[in-house]
């Protein structure tokens, strides 16, 4: 939302999509519960691919938790790169955190 209150977009919008807003959860803690449930699914991670919107990195920044973010990467294994967020069904949605996770546990049936 800029000052004039226009709103910028980093992505294309047609005349009659309808805007979806959200609001936001604690990054850092989300982050960690998903790195917890990757743990618990698989074992430490190998490596994981992961696309993390530039979004979220701004908003990081901006929040003073870039570094925290980074330590989370580090300590998971995360190797990728930046993206402007992903398609999702037809729908483009922001501020994202995407990945594919590599471990070496074998899941039991029902777990």
């Amino acid at each position: 939302m800029n000052e004039d209150e226009s709103i910028k977009f980093a992505c294309a919008i047609d005349e009659g999509i309808v805007l979806t807003v959200a609001r936001g959860l604690d990054m850092v803690s989300d982050l960690e519960k998903t790195f917890a449930a990757v743990r618990a699914r698989i074992g430490p991670p190998s490596l994981i691919l992961g696309c993390d919107c530039i979004l979220r990195f701004l908003e990081a920044q901006e929040l003073g938790i870039q570094q925290r973010i980074g330590d989370l990467m580090i300590e998971n294994n995360v190797v990728g790169f930046a993206t402007y967020g992903e398609q999702f069904n037809s729908m483009h949605v922001n501020q994202t955190f995407t990945g594919v996770a590599l471990g070496s546990s074998r899941v039991r049936a029902g777990g």
